[in-house]
């Protein structure tokens, strides 16, 4: 099989996507906040910035 690049680029963007997503399925497990308005508050009380991903195609 010769290896061309037709061939990497859907693979490589197959292997991002499940790279991504793998990623929000960790946030909680890492300490991220997926409530916005909850991030909000706690940022706002340790006057800190917040970090908003926004990932998905229903926006």
């Amino acid at each position: 099989m010769k290896i061309t690049r037709k061939s990497i680029i859907p693979s490589a963007a197959l292997a991002l996507v499940f790279a991504f997503s793998s990623q929000n399925l960790r946030a909680n497990e890492e300490g991220w906040i997926t409530d916005f308005d909850a991030a909000l508050k706690q940022a706002t009380e340790q006057s800190k910035d917040v970090y908003v991903n926004f990932t998905g195609s229903d926006w």
